[in-house]
């Protein structure tokens, strides 16, 4: 916006006056007061011998802007820019409470991610829980619906003078053998050993077979399969624990 003092103190200076343009004959224009002349202007001259409306017009327009539509105007421009202030302050003090919430909204939302993060965590965690807990409920389930018990095994391991301990899950049947080792583990796994027997044929064999062991050849006499698969099951050298490697 200009500085319009200088001009504001002129026309307030002029008083209020009624201005008003006067046609004095057909070649001349008068701009006057209510007291005296204030100009004139010929619309004739050496170059325009007939009328001239540019003149005409120029005359009606210095009348038009008297000092009253002059303070007029400033007035109006000095509202309109105070009003502009008002409107720039209105609108950076938006800007800034816009700007707050923003960020507030930001911490929020980073709030909201890392909990729901750690929600996430927990629940998978819970998730986990859950499925163990329902497994072992399966197990006791299990254990109590088919009346099995469960038998903690410690076996001499030859002359090593050590001992092999494992749990079996043993059931009764009515034929013979009327006890059968449903489930076994050489490594204490209750859980392990349940899940054998859970899985167990409605007529098993009177221990858990092993079909993946079947080629290991084993010429001892007497001894069978079953010692070495349960030794090699312990990752247990099954001849040196029987003392049949090389004496030195």
């Amino acid at each position: 916006m200009s500085d319009n003092t200088e001009l504001k103190r002129l026309a307030e200076a002029c008083g209020d006056l009624n201005w008003r343009a006067i046609q004095e004959n057909w070649c001349e224009w008068a701009i006057r007061d209510d007291h005296a002349y204030i100009a004139t202007m010929r619309t004739k001259s050496a170059k325009h011998a007939g009328p001239c409306p540019e003149r005409e017009a120029k005359a009606k327009f210095l009348c038009a802007v008297t000092p009253a539509v002059v303070r007029a105007l400033i007035d109006e421009n000095e509202r309109q820019a105070a009003q502009f202030k008002e409107w720039q302050a209105r609108h950076h003090a938006n800007y800034c409470s816009v700007a707050e919430e923003r960020d507030h909204l930001k911490a929020e939302v980073a709030g909201l991610k890392t909990g729901y993060q750690a929600y996430e965590l927990v629940n998978a965690e819970l998730k986990a829980e859950n499925e163990a807990l329902r497994l072992d409920k399966d197990r006791l389930d299990a254990l109590e619906g088919n009346f099995w018990d469960v038998r903690y095994v410690s076996t001499p391991i030859g002359d090593a003078g050590d001992n092999s301990t494992s749990v079996e899950i043993v059931g009764s049947f009515m034929d013979q053998p009327r006890e059968r080792v449903l489930g076994e583990d050489y490594n204490e796994n209750l859980r392990a050993a349940i899940d054998q027997a859970m899985k167990a044929p409605a007529y098993p064999p009177a221990r858990p077979e092993y079909p993946e062991f079947d080629d290991i050849p084993d010429f001892t006499p007497g001894n069978g399969n079953s010692a070495r698969r349960r030794a090699e099951s312990l990752g247990i050298d099954y001849d040196a624990a029987m003392g049949k490697g090389a004496q030195s």
